[in-house]
Parts: structure tokens; sequence; C-alpha cells
């Protein structure tokens, strides 16, 4: 009979792999002991940044830990404050927790020479420790077990600066890190501050919770600069947020459009937050060095996962202008844990996750067409990819913009500006339309020459003897006001008879045996003249009017087509 007993043992290796090697983003090390005071029912959390950028202290005023809780709490890795079944779900405040695995402490090691924590628990002694990354490498190179690790008191400077916040804020419980040997990969201050308003979303839940950077408090004012290059948005379900007053305008250029498709997907129940789209591309780049903001899933106030979209790419243009929030508190439901051990994610074969990335992605197909009918209406470039837009539409639109553009730099003056500008807008506001009409017409009635030249009219002695006595005496005229003009060069690049021809002659020209050349109804052809004449002379027409020309050009146009198949 055996008498061995067998126990599993840890290396100091698994802290290596569950924490400096797995969190990479310094937004998320930071998120956790943000998170940690949250759970801890803390009101403040103060960040400080030393001038060298080389230390980081983080307070929060939570319950705090006594020595006890330090060793069985948070010195033990795997320890989740939601009991063994995850039954617990709310902290004594009600506030939902955000810790589950018990390693989101290890964060703090990915970014940092020492972390040394100091906490103060009521009616008990302040306790500490350093955890040095040193010793762990050192543990790690040898393979040590985790129990050979030895950790050390908390430095007394640290004990100081806790006397000194006790003495200057009436400060009876909460906790100290104080990070060593800072590593942030040159992250600016603006860069952590934004990062941060992005990031957490606390206050949703509780508005007792206040973070604060170097002294000042974190806010949505630090999101001022991105609201401003903000241009549509649109609110999902039953969300409140500061932010959304900083882009009301945004909201308001949507629904004062008038533009009839509108972005009306439902998402699933217990989904909330908001969609935006900024002025150009580059505007999602307000955090500064290669990261962009994007269409982020927040679960309980704190950010799950970045940029959520590239689990959908659709490859449609609005994708690029897209930034927004979602907030699905369900997902963080009891017996269950969604969420990847460096808590940038969630795990992919969630079924609630699943379904809603699938809503979402039908929900995108009606707000990208939205989008595209809003950058339209404000004269903006669109999404070539729509198809519910001809592209002939979309070439007139873009023609008409970059023509008024060039025109409103003529002004000299500001108030001239200003004044031209207004004309312009006016002018410009049915010229989109008439532009696709005009060149409708000025292709087809330019093929028309060009099948009469075909036919055998290039020369003037072949066409009819009314018409070539009148080409004559168009060109007589034509010279005389050019030379009363003071020119005397050519100014027609055709100079062939039939390109003096007008609408009517050219509708109604015939052979030299009383044939008509194109075969185009009479009513047809004064109908198409007096609908020309409008278009030419840049008036606009009505919505029936642009229905009977859109008409009749195809009647024009299959006269074009078939004139001549059967010389």
């Amino acid at each position: 009979m055996h008498n061995d007993v067998h126990t599993f043992s840890f290396s100091a290796t698994v802290l290596d792999h569950l924490g400096r090697q797995l969190y990479r983003n310094f937004t998320t090390v930071l998120g956790e002991a943000i998170s940690n005071a949250w759970d801890a029912d803390a009101e403040n959390v103060w960040i400080s940044v030393s001038s060298d950028r080389t230390q980081m202290l983080i307070i929060d005023d939570g319950v705090g830990m006594s020595s006890q809780d330090l060793r069985e709490h948070f010195l033990k890795i795997g320890y989740s404050k939601r009991g063994k079944g995850h039954e617990l779900t709310h902290s004594a405040k009600n506030r939902p927790y955000i810790g589950a695995k018990g390693i989101g402490k290890l964060a703090l090691l990915s970014c940092a020479d020492a972390v040394s924590v100091l906490s103060l628990k009521s009616d008990h002694e302040a306790a500490g420790c350093v955890i040095n990354n040193k010793a762990l490498d050192e543990a790690v190179a040898n393979d040590y077990d985790i129990k050979e690790v030895e950790l050390y008191d908390a430095p007394e400077s640290l004990y100081e600066k806790l006397r000194d916040w006790q003495e200057r804020r009436d400060f009876h419980h909460g906790t100290f890190l104080q990070l060593d040997g800072l590593r942030m990969s040159n992250s600016s201050d603006d860069f952590l501050r934004r990062s941060i308003a992005l990031a957490f979303r606390f206050s949703l839940i509780d508005n007792n919770f206040h973070i604060f950077y170097n002294d000042k408090e974190v806010g949505v004012e630090d999101l001022e600069v991105f609201a401003k290059k903000t241009e549509f948005a649109w609110k999902i379900g039953e969300f409140d947020d500061p932010y959304l007053e900083l882009i009301h305008k945004a909201f308001t250029k949507v629904t004062d459009s008038g533009v009839k498709k509108t972005f009306t997907y439902d998402f699933t129940d217990g989904v909330k937050g908001f969609l935006a789209t900024v002025e150009k591309p580059r505007d999602l780049k307000v955090l500064g060095m290669d990261e962009k903001a994007g269409v982020d899933l927040f679960v309980n106030g704190r950010l799950r996962e970045q940029n959520i979209l590239s689990h959908i790419p659709s490859a449609r243009v609005p994708e690029n202008y897209l930034y927004g929030q979602i907030h699905i508190d369900g997902l963080d439901r009891p017996g269950t844990d969604p969420f990847i051990s460096s808590r940038e994610g969630i795990i992919k074969d969630d079924d609630m996750y699943q379904d809603f990335l699938e809503s979402l992605k039908e929900g995108l197909k009606s707000l990208y067409d939205t989008w595209d009918a809003l950058r339209l209406h404000y004269k903006k470039d669109g999404d070539p990819d729509n198809p519910s837009v001809p592209g002939t539409e979309r070439a007139a639109k873009k023609l008409v913009q970059e023509i008024e553009k060039s025109l409103g730099k003529s002004a000299e003056t500001d108030e001239e500006s200003d004044v031209w500008k207004m004309l312009l807008k006016r002018a410009s506001a049915g010229a989109e339309v008439s532009a696709g009409h005009y060149t409708t017409l000025y292709l087809i009635e330019n093929a028309m020459r060009y099948k009469l030249c075909d036919m055998g009219y290039a020369d003037d002695e072949a066409l009819p003897g009314g018409l070539k006595t009148a080409i004559q005496d168009a060109r007589k005229k034509e010279k005389k006001q050019l030379e009363e003009a003071g020119i005397s060069k050519h100014v027609r690049m055709h100079s062939e008879g039939v390109w003096y021809l007008q609408f009517p002659e050219l509708t109604s020209m015939k052979k030299h045996d009383r044939t008509s050349c194109f075969n185009i109804d009479f009513r047809d052809r004064e109908l198409l003249r007096i609908l020309r004449n409008v278009v030419m002379h840049t008036a606009d027409l009505t919505e029936p009017g642009r229905g009977y020309l859109a008409e009749k050009i195809s009647v024009l146009e299959k006269a074009v087509r078939e004139a001549g198949i059967d010389k």
C-alpha cells in the first residue's frame, strides 16, 4: 500500500503568464486598479503621475484591507469576491462587481518594476507589501515555487503619504498603490485622461463615483475635442449619459435634415448606448499615437471590448467614420464569466454576445444607408458602395459641391463672402438634378449629331435646302457677333452644319426620301422641347416635370439608337 501524498505546486512562471505577459494595453492595466476601487465601494479614485513619469500613485477611499485581507484576498491569486459559485454579484453599496477571476491585480506587474500596496481598513492598522519584478524574474529564472517568493513591507515613504492623507482629507479607509519604474509607452496626460474618460462610465450607475487624474476630476469635458468633430448621432434604447449633451447638435442634424431614411433598427432588450460618426476618418484618432476610437462594448460601466466592429467588418465606407458605446449589462450574468482573462474582450462563443453581434450587423446596414443619405443631404461625400443611390446622381452631387466650393472662394471680403456663399447655397438647391438632366441631354443631342454625320450629313451640301440656308445664316450671324465682341478666334469645337441645328430641327430631321431620320412622335418632340428649354435655361423642374423628362428621354434615346439601322 502506497502512502505518498501528491499536491499541486505552482511555479512563479504562472505569475508571468497571468500577469506580466497577459496585459498589453495600459488603459486596461489602469482599469484593473480603478475597477478594484469600484468593487471596494470607493467614492473617489486619485491617480497621479510624477513629473519624470517614472512613478504613479493610485489611491482610493474604498473599504480597505486588513493584514489578513491583504494576505487572503489581494495576494491570493484566483480569489474572487463573488464567491465559489459566483453567486455574489453586488457590493455592499449594491454596485455590480467588476472583478471575477481574481487575477486582475497581476496586471499592475506588467507596467512597473515594483508595485507597493498599502491599505487601511476601519479599526485596523495599515498593512502593506512590495511586489518586486526583479525578485519575480529571479524566481521565474530559477523555477521557484510561488511560496518561495518573499514579499517585504511597503516602504516608509508610502506610510508617510497615508498619514498625510489621513490628516488632510479625513481619510479613514482605503488603498494606496504605488508603481515605481513605470512603463507607459510614452502615454501623455491627455491620452490617459481621454482613455479613462472613454473607458469608464461607472458614474452612470453610481454618480457618487469620481476619478481624479493629477488632482483634476476626469469627466466628459475631457472628450469635448472629440465631441466637436462628431457629425451625426443616434441613441440606442433608453440611454442617458452626460456625453450625449456634448453631441446634441449631431442628434439635431439627423432630425432636422428631413432625410426619409432613418436608422430605426431595434436591438434586443437590455442593449442601450449610442452610435455616432465623425466628419472625417482621421477625427477618430483622438487618443494620439496609433489608437483611435471605435464602437466599444461596456458591461456595468466598464469597457470590456474595444472596436467590436472588427468581428463584423463590412467594407462599407461609413464604418471608417463610426464610433460609439454599446452597453449590455446582462452579459455579466450569474453563473457565467464571459470575459477573457486579460479583460480586453468577450469569449467568442458566448451565446448572448453572438446574438447581439448578429443584430448589430443587421442594424448597421440601416445605419450606413442613413449616413449616406445624410452626407448627401449636407453636400458631403457619401458611400459610393450604396446601391440605393444611382452613380449618376452621386456624381452630379459631387460636381455641384466642388463648383459651389470653388465659386465660394472668389469673394474678396468676409462680408461679401458670406452673402455670396448664401446666394450660392440657394442657387444650388436643385443643381445636382439639373446637372444630371443637362448632361444626359448634352450626350443624346450630340449623339444625334454624330449619327447624322454617319448617315452622310456631315457636309452642308447633303442637308435639305431649307436647313442649308438656315445654317449659313446662323454662321454669318455668329461671326458678326464675335467680331463685335472683339474675338477673331474660333470658339466652336465643331464647324459642321449639323452642330448649328437646334433641338426641334434635330428631332424632326428628314432624309431625302422624306422619311424621318429619328422616329419620334410629334407630341413627344414638343414636350421634350419644352422640358429641354427649362433645363437649358437653368431653371428647375417640378417632380412631375422630372418624371416626364425621364420618360421622354428614354424615347429619344431609343430613337437615336435605332436610327439608320435599316439604311
